[in-house]
């Protein structure tokens, strides 16, 4: 429990939301709506979830009805999306990351030196402790002979 302000006394968070759902019917018949279809996209049960945005109740506001059946505008794209387990994901992270260095950064005057750090941070630049201790003594020795 947590206490609210809003509601001037202590509650859960499922509470509240019961509390908010109660105060009008087309508010819960949305809420279920959002929930059922989240349910089907986390089940990834295609076929279940356009069969909700397809037969939407007509007690849903003309609006709302019209925002859900957007989904079936790019139905062949959603319908990916559910059979495979790539996401962007990665890819967002690396370019946040670029995007830090940039604001930290301030600017670097030399492209090369701003791709060596973003390469040094995402630990794509690494060398083996053992090969490089071996290269400075071949370094080492290489240097003795040539006198």
């Amino acid at each position: 429990y947590r206490y609210d302000y809003s509601f001037k006394r202590p509650m859960t968070e499922k509470a509240i939301v019961d509390e908010l759902l109660s105060y009008d019917s087309t508010l819960k018949l949305a809420y279920d709506t959002c929930q059922l279809l989240l349910y089907h996209y986390k089940q990834k049960e295609t076929n279940d979830f356009f069969e909700v945005v397809n037969t939407l109740d007509t007690q849903l506001p003309e609006w709302f009805r019209k925002k859900l059946t957007f989904f079936n505008k790019y139905r062949k794209g959603i319908k990916n999306a559910f059979l495979t387990p790539y996401s962007n994901g990665a890819l967002e992270g690396t370019n946040n990351k670029i995007k830090v260095i940039k604001r930290v950064a301030y600017g670097y005057r030399n492209f090369l030196h701003f791709r060596d750090r973003i390469y040094l941070i995402q630990g794509l630049v690494f060398q083996d402790q053992s090969k490089t201790k071996k290269n400075q003594s071949k370094r080492i020795s290489a240097s003795i002979d040539s006198r």
